[in-house]
């Protein structure tokens, strides 16, 4: 069984592409329904971005069971998915059965500035990750997990008027975009990372609520819930001779929680879903809880004690 899609390729690609150019830790609390005004969030005092400053995490990345999909007999009865229903699913616990389960340090360190090979200059975010510190596994585990959190990665990263963003290589258009405009309402931004590889594939975002946070030492009343959607586009999976069996649409999602002067406090996401009436279960489910906060000058300023985490 064969599936053109390009759902493995584009986190590789836009990590090569890119680079190369909540009391006690429990994260924050959890969300109710949106409703009423969002306390904007100001671009300059999101993520601060001094060289040298480092934000270290806990990364749970956990693996499940690999099924099949939902397909459907033709593209246009392949289900849209939106940011509406990432909304939804984020409320909901869908079916999960762990196979593996892996906890790393997470490091992400701003540097020098750089240029990518489309002329983009900004500042060069550098992730790391560390060896597991913790795992648990059945007996039929699919092996180690080791790639970084989709929605928290490093690259080529610039601070504008009207938005954060990481750029790469082949494009001088924006690869992912962190947050963008006023950020006090709900209206959402898209933009497509590999606009020549594969022009179908989109991520889109929104601010979605105001809530209470406590990470890492830090309390902020006033973080900022930002969902977050990434659409592979309708793909057709073939048999051995190249007889299409149907039609499909793979799709991540998950949200960010933003803290005033912290950048990104918590982030939750959910890999590997396939559309359909319901979506099926996810492959992969990681959690990233902000654990410390240091630049050279001042050492570490913020640090949880005894930080763990946890969806």
């Amino acid at each position: 069984m064969h599936l053109r899609r390009v759902h493995a390729l584009v986190p590789l690609v836009l990590m090569t592409g890119l680079v190369a150019g909540c009391s006690n830790g429990d994260g924050p609390t959890a969300p109710p329904a949106p409703g009423g005004a969002i306390t904007p969030l100001d671009l300059a005092r999101a993520w601060p971005h001094a060289n040298g400053q480092s934000f270290t995490y806990g990364y749970v990345a956990r693996t499940g069971s690999i099924g099949s999909g939902n397909l459907y007999p033709t593209p246009g009865e392949v289900p849209a998915v939106t940011l509406d229903l990432v909304a939804a699913l984020l409320l909901s616990a869908p079916p999960f059965t762990v196979q593996q389960e892996e906890t790393y340090v997470y490091t992400l360190t701003f540097d020098d500035s750089s240029t990518t090979g489309s002329g983009v200059r900004g500042q060069l975010l550098v992730p790391a990750i560390g060896a597991p510190v913790a795992a648990r596994a059945s007996a039929t585990a699919p092996g180690g997990v080791a790639s970084p959190p989709l929605l928290l990665r490093g690259g080529v990263w610039r601070q504008e008027a009207e938005r954060i963003a990481l750029y790469q290589d082949v494009s001088a258009e924006p690869a992912w975009v962190f947050l963008q405009g006023a950020l006090g309402d709900r209206t959402p931004w898209q933009t497509h990372p590999l606009p020549q590889l594969a022009p179908e594939v989109v991520m889109r975002a929104r601010a979605y609520q105001t809530v209470s946070a406590d990470v890492a030492g830090l309390h902020r009343d006033d973080a900022l819930d930002v969902h977050y959607l990434f659409d592979y586009g309708v793909v057709a999976e073939t048999d051995g001779g190249g007889g299409v069996l149907g039609y499909r649409r793979d799709f991540d999602y998950g949200r960010v929680i933003w803290g005033r002067d912290a950048g990104p406090l918590y982030v939750y996401e959910r890999r590997g879903v396939t559309a359909g009436d319901p979506p099926s279960a996810p492959t992969n489910e990681e959690t990233v809880l902000l654990e410390q906060v240091s630049i050279p000058a001042l050492g570490v300023y913020a640090a949880a004690a005894g930080a763990r985490t946890k969806p």
